[in-house]
């Protein structure tokens, strides 16, 4: 068997010598299909499919509380008192561990930073069974109230701030105008949490909770998870923390009243969304495979038939059908492993494309890469392209006929209907292909210009924008925060080239503000709970509105005299005033407010009610494709925060002005760094990023596929132009017309761009809603209708394109000289 597999090969590599056009086209061919399907998959196995970087991640959970009367309440954070209950449930869990985000101000050198930080329960690296690469992790009693400040570094940030020096253990860094020791440092590539921000967490710190916040029930506050026991199911465990959860409920009704739990592998956090989205492109990358496959196997049928008195007589001198199909298919499988070999080297520049055009909510994607299981993915592709666009033409050419063949004479050829039908069908296939994906591409296309001329509500334009996060330790106390703000405010305000500068508690579509709980004053107050009470809050200064490039509609802006201990005032947008006041002026009517949403519903704040001194015009504030929410805007001195947002309007290009802003900032304060520095317009560019990433793929994908459409429709009507030369010149000879002849050939090109139009069409339905379920899984968009226009667009482009791939073989046939056609014969 070796020997005639080395025999099928050896021959196999003469005859792809023999014909090297026919072989470039076909590992081109296959090279762009295999390459694109490569590429996708090192995307796909970045996000989806790679392994948690901690021990048996597969045991590892995250729990959260869920507030069974709604829906979308079902992944909140969890009280800490229900946390530390949660520690006793020995049945199912291994281990808990809590957390929370933060950030810290590290400062020193004179290059102060803000880096993304964790604070962490003491167990935590024990939990995720991860040890550091030096020095130690976090010990019993490093939580403890009292205990001395320490921190574990990130590689990265190790490498970057101290240079990898490996002494750092011991030392104390300057953290939020604290002192913390270093104890460890993590090895390179670990991650935690993956999933929850677009930043890597780079500091953590042991979280340490004072007795009223360990015994608090209402204020859902911290991430959670555990580590399975071994064998134990997921639905195991949420079973058994089911049944914990029903006790507490019944033991402390006043908290945890319609309080449940929801457990969630650790690996879905953060790529449940995504899933749908690459399915998508998966099946949309494969469909492009499918094409170029069906164009190698119209390639083999034609190169096929010219051998087909070769393998007739093969058979005649003893060769069976099994051993020529199996010399096809070698042949075959030759030809896709050489194309996979240029698609592996073609998907390495796809996939750098791909992790620079990743938009930033998605930095697993930064991490695609060749590595092994990308590798055996493209050599299992190749294999199995190869058998699948060789194994149709080898089973029909295998039936030759001996008598047939030899009636052919020396032309080596023979016209066989049931043949030139499977060549046709095939280019019928895909060209329905096609049009599924040029009608996917065109419905994503239309649907993101819509939501690109979206108006933001706001002047994004030579406006830039800067956190800035005060630590507790140095300023404790509102007017501390405010005085700040204001120095900061004035010193913008003086460079050359400022417009002028504002602060808030986030600007435009930051998504720094937060979700606050109100009642109307006047009128009957619903279930605090209910959506309808609920609304985004930004506390801002006098000129924010100025710098946003924000509309005043009615009233008044905030000013200089709404201060601390001044009547309490408030501005909404028109969103708020159409829901609140749909038949009143607003202005005078009073707010007030409840409390994060994050608060339990009990514990709201007596504050004092706002009066509506202004309205607003609406500005995008979750994104512009989604819709807009009721704001509520309120004095920065009434209601100071320690984080707050610098917002810049210059005069010419914002970046410029950078550097002196940052050198004004150090004067007033040398240890305060700022961070998330982006103009407006970058915000709304990231905003775009998803859409657009998924936009350019599925379009790249439809280019593609009707390039190679086009390829394989030209080469079915090509060949017919070629085995019906003799009929051309006797229809030549006796009379006929140049142009009936020309018609003959677009005819066939025509039928064929009917019939698959018809199949793209019936095709493209089921595929239209799975790219809407897609979109909104993965983006919380819909598909824009598009209507019949594309339809029309779609189909007349494709039957163009087609009959202008007709236009040079049916220009041929009209120049057949009908003496050399029949004596040919």
């Amino acid at each position: 068997m070796f020997s005639t597999l080395g025999q099928d090969l050896r021959y196999g590599a003469r005859m792809l010598l023999k014909n090297p056009g026919f072989s470039l086209i076909a590992i081109i061919t296959l090279a762009l299909g295999i390459g694109a399907n490569t590429a996708i998959f090192s995307a796909v196995n970045a996000v989806l499919f790679r392994a948690l970087p901690y021990k048996e991640p597969d045991r590892l959970v995250q729990i959260f509380q869920r507030f069974r009367p709604q829906q979308n309440m079902d992944r909140m954070p969890v009280a800490p008192a229900n946390f530390f209950d949660w520690q006793a449930e020995q049945q199912s869990i291994e281990a808990f561990a809590a957390f929370r985000l933060s950030n810290f101000n590290l400062s020193g050198d004179n290059n102060p930073e803000r880096v993304r930080a964790a604070l962490a329960s003491a167990n935590l690296f024990a939990v995720l069974g991860v040890e550091p690469d030096l020095g130690r992790t976090f010990q019993a009693g490093d939580d403890a109230a009292g205990s001395e400040p320490v921190a574990v570094l990130s590689n990265n940030l190790w490498q970057r701030r101290f240079g990898g020096d490996r002494s750092i253990i011991g030392r104390t860094i300057r953290a939020n105008n604290k002192q913390y020791t270093v104890i460890g440092v993590m090895p390179p590539g670990f991650r935690f949490p993956i999933g929850w921000v677009t930043s890597d967490v780079e500091i953590w710190s042991p979280l340490t909770l004072e007795a009223a916040e360990r015994n608090n029930r209402s204020a859902i506050t911290l991430d959670v998870i555990a580590r399975l026991k071994p064998n134990v199911k997921l639905e195991q465990a949420q079973k058994s923390l089911d049944a914990l959860m029903g006790q507490l409920e019944q033991a402390y009704p006043q908290s945890n009243k319609d309080w449940g739990v929801n457990l969630m592998p650790l690996a879905d956090r953060g790529i449940i969304g995504y899933r749908a989205m690459f399915l998508f492109l998966s099946l949309a990358v494969g469909l492009v495979l499918l094409i170029a496959c069906v164009n190698v196997a119209n390639l083999l049928l034609a190169r096929g038939i010219q051998r087909e008195k070769e393998l007739t007589i093969r058979a005649a001198l003893g060769a069976g059908r099994l051993r020529l199909v199996r010399q096809l298919l070698t042949e075959g499988l030759m030809l896709s492993t050489l194309g996979g070999l240029v698609g592996v080297i073609l998907s390495v520049w796809g996939s750098n494309l791909l992790t620079a055009l990743a938009p930033s909510d998605l930095p697993q994607l930064k991490q695609a890469n060749l590595n092994l299981r990308v590798f055996l993915f493209s050599l299992g592709l190749s294999v199995l392209t190869g058998f699948f666009f060789s194994i149709f033409p080898a089973l029909s050419l295998s039936r030759s006929s001996l008598q047939g063949a030899l009636q052919e004479g020396g032309r080596g050829t023979s016209d066989n209907p049931r043949r030139n039908r499977l060549r046709a069908a095939l280019v019928v296939g895909e060209l329905g292909l096609t049009v599924v994906l040029l009608l996917s591409a065109g419905a994503l296309i239309k649907s993101f210009q819509s939501y690109m001329a979206v108006e933001p509500g706001y002047v994004a334009e030579n406006a830039i924008t800067m956190r800035i996060a005060l630590p507790a330790e140095k300023y404790k106390q509102g007017p501390q925060w405010v005085a700040l703000f204001e120095r900061v405010e004035e010193e913008v305000k003086a460079i050359p080239g400022v417009v002028t500068a504002a602060i808030g508690s986030s600007a435009p579509m930051e998504g720094g503000g937060e979700v606050t709980r109100y009642t109307i004053v006047g009128k009957p107050e619903p279930d605090p709970t209910a959506r309808s009470l609920k609304s985004e809050y930004i506390r801002i200064s006098p000129d924010y509105f100025r710098a946003a490039g924000i509309t005043l509609r009615q009233g008044r802006s905030f000013s200089s005299s709404d201060v601390e201990g001044a009547p309490q005032v408030a501005i909404v947008n028109e969103t708020f005033a159409r829901r609140e006041f749909p038949d009143k002026n607003p202005i005078g009517e009073r707010i007030r407010l409840r409390g994060n949403v994050n608060a339990s519903a009990r514990d709201e704040a007596g504050n004092s009610p706002l009066e509506i001194v202004g309205v607003v015009a609406d500005i995008k504030e979750y994104g512009l494709y989604l819709m807009t929410p009721p704001l509520i805007y309120a004095p920065m001195r009434q209601s100071p925060q320690r984080t707050m947002s610098l917002l810049v309007k210059t005069a010419g290009e914002p970046t410029s002005m950078l550097p002196e802003i940052r050198r004004r900032l150090l004067k007033i304060d040398p240890e305060q760094p700022v961070y998330n520095l982006r103009t407006l317009e970058q915000i709304i560019s990231e905003n775009h990023a998803l859409f657009r990433f998924n936009t350019l793929l599925l379009t790249t994908f439809a280019a593609i596929a009707l390039a190679l459409s086009l390829i394989g429709i030209y080469g079915v009507v090509s060949y017919s132009v070629s085995q019906r030369t003799r009929e051309f010149g006797i229809r030549l000879a006796l009379g006929a017309e140049s142009r009936n002849i020309f018609k003959l050939v677009l005819s066939k090109g025509a039928w064929l761009i009917v019939v698959g139009l018809v199949l793209g069409l019936a095709v493209s339905y089921p595929a239209n809603k799975f790219l809407a379920r897609s979109l909104k899984e993965s983006m919380n968009l819909d598909l824009i209708n598009t209507g019949p226009m594309l339809l029309v667009v779609v189909c007349g482009s494709m039957t163009l394109a087609v009959l202008l791939a007709c236009i040079v073989p049916a220009r041929r046939a009209t120049k057949v000289d009908p003496m050399i056609a029949l004596r040919s014969e």
